[in-house]
């Protein structure tokens, strides 16, 4: 089931926020696999892919402009 969270979570990008979630619920559901034997490795392996792209891109696109205008002084 957390894989499937974290799978949406991920697609959906919502205001970064999503990818929080999906990189959370993603290494949460790949330990579930590992200890219990759950099926969806591959659906959690999918969420935490987009979810540190969706990061990534919030510090790309966001974080790393403001620290450019901060440190030009705009």
């Amino acid at each position: 089931m957390l894989a499937v969270v974290s799978l949406i979570a991920g697609l959906l990008w919502f205001f970064w926020v999503g990818s929080v979630v999906a990189i959370i619920t993603g290494h949460k559901a790949r330990r579930q696999v590992r200890e219990l034997g759950y099926a969806g490795d591959t659906l959690a392996i999918l969420g935490l892919v987009f979810g540190y792209l969706g990061a990534g891109s919030f510090v790309l696109f966001v974080v790393f402009p403001l620290m450019i205008g901060a440190a030009s002084g705009h």
